[in-house]
């Protein structure tokens, strides 16, 4: 009886350990973290956009120096 318990408990424990997919579970330990910087990197350009991208409708118009623009010389 002492010996039956013991090999009854390695056996469980066989075939807990040997059902798990140690690969399958790195594989998505690795794609949540690539996921989780792609996140970060996306975020922080988000940040980013609205100093690049500075709104225009406050500035002051000013004409041009050039007085030949927009004209269109005919063809010869």
């Amino acid at each position: 009886m002492k010996l039956i318990r013991p090999l009854i408990f390695m056996m469980v424990l066989t075939a807990l350990v040997g059902c798990t997919d140690q690969k399958a579970e790195a594989e998505t330990a690795k794609q949540e973290a690539a996921a989780k910087a792609q996140a970060e990197a996306a975020k922080t350009e988000m940040q980013k956009l609205p100093q690049t991208f500075k709104p225009r409708h406050d500035r002051k118009l000013t004409p041009s120096k050039d007085t030949d623009a927009g004209k269109v010389e005919p063809k010869k």
